[in-house]
């Protein structure tokens, strides 16, 4: 299977625990400014662009986790889903740079507090456990187009 499928696939996932949110209109208007900004025209020029969908950090967590996205947006709260949950967080306010934790919580059927709660956590956590921060290397590598 190839990336492509792969990130199809997570999508197709992605959208089927979430109908009605992630519908083409909906989709748009969450990777997209806020309306009133006009954003700069060389933002998306040079390798240093940190912009990125929040489902294509999605597919990569749940590509380098294992974890379905369903799963990870889901209401289960097992270790390793939470684990994931967490990263996401981290990662979307990371690489979202256009996304508030207001639509990153929006995105993820939770609450502002609770991403950022859950952001801090991940980072206070991930410099302990090694197979976090080996997850987290690799979900960077997928979303840098390494792997």
């Amino acid at each position: 299977m190839t990336n492509q499928d792969t990130w199809t696939a997570v999508r197709a996932d992605f959208r089927a625990a979430l109908p009605g949110i992630l519908d083409g209109t909906e989709d748009a208007k969450y990777n997209e400014p806020p309306l009133g900004i006009t954003p700069d025209p060389d933002w998306d020029s040079g390798p240093t662009d940190r912009r990125m969908k929040m489902i294509d950090v999605m597919a990569a967590i749940s590509e380098a986790t294992g974890i379905p996205a369903s799963a990870v947006i889901g209401p289960r709260r097992p270790g390793p889903i939470v684990n994931a949950r967490h990263m996401a967080y981290y990662l979307m306010l990371e690489f979202c740079t256009h996304a508030s934790a207001v639509m990153i919580g929006r995105y993820m059927n939770r609450d502002h507090s609770t991403v950022l709660y859950g952001a801090k956590k991940y980072a206070a956590r991930r410099d302990l456990d090694d197979g976090l921060r080996a997850a987290e290397d690799r979900a960077r590598a997928i979303m840098e187009g390494t792997q």
